[in-house]
């Protein structure tokens, strides 16, 4: 078959799968030999720290696919990055986490490393006030440079993605989220960030902290220096007026409910 005639029938698969979402896991694992990538998902975040997929493909073994959605997706720190990220653009984790730092990540550490995978790539497919859809495949080898045919196949993919998800997830939520936050719409972190000026590090490690309580672990879940998160961490309080870790929590709380209604 030639590439052409692959990417085409991928291109019919991917629209199979938006009327038919249990075929999404077989169709991921189409998109990853087409990229080719070891694995791929489409994720969506809901509100604050609410995850859910819609599907999980690749070579991977199911353990690893169950320990991702269990554990590790939490653990991502790209994800806080991504929520500023334009819809349907391209991205490399190097870009957004240097190697350097992703290299000091749990994530990286006990997820992607014991199973020799490296550089995540993909695109926001959809985004509003309270949700973000996102796709995304891991590639084999080590946090170096991305092939640039694997960009370019992911590019060639991304458009027929997101019309997919469109179709396959909560379209009527998502619409109704758009109208509400008028045409530029942003997600809930989005808005905290342009309403108290924080910066994308700032944010990721106010989200870390409310999602897991601890500056050591924040740390080690964003390949951070402990004083680095403790210093971001005064900052966050200075900026929002917040107290102390405990008040920040309430205080995010309080900011995402109105929202999430």
């Amino acid at each position: 078959m030639s590439e052409i005639a692959r990417f085409s029938a991928l291109v019919a698969d991917i629209s199979d799968a938006s009327l038919d979402p249990s075929l999404w896991a077989d169709v991921l694992e189409k998109i990853c030999a087409f990229i080719p990538a070891a694995v791929g998902n489409i994720f969506i975040q809901d509100g604050v720290a609410k995850h859910a997929h819609v599907g999980f493909g690749g070579s991977l073994q199911a353990a690893w696919n169950e320990l991702y959605v269990m554990k590790y997706a939490k653990l991502n720190p790209l994800f806080s990055a991504l929520l500023f990220g334009e819809v349907g653009e391209i991205f490399c984790s190097s870009n957004l986490v240097p190697a350097a730092q992703m290299a000091h990540t749990r994530f990286y550490r006990e997820y992607l490393q014991p199973q020799g995978l490296g550089q995540v790539v993909g695109a926001v497919l959809d985004k509003c006030a309270t949700r973000c859809a996102i796709f995304t495949v891991i590639v084999t080898g080590s946090l170096g440079q991305v092939e640039d045919e694997t960009f370019e196949r992911a590019r060639l993919l991304v458009p027929h993605i997101q019309r997919a998800v469109g179709r396959t997830v909560d379209q009527p939520h998502l619409a109704a989220e758009h109208q509400k936050t008028a045409s530029a719409a942003l997600t809930f972190p989005e808005l905290i960030a342009r309403q108290f000026r924080l910066t994308p590090a700032e944010l990721a490690v106010m989200f870390c902290m409310i999602e897991h309580g601890d500056a050591t672990e924040a740390a080690n879940i964003l390949g951070l220096p402990p004083s680095s998160v403790k210093t971001h961490l005064l900052s966050i309080l200075a900026k929002t007026g917040a107290k102390d870790e405990a008040d920040l929590v309430r205080f995010v709380v309080r900011l995402a409910n109105p929202l999430a209604q």
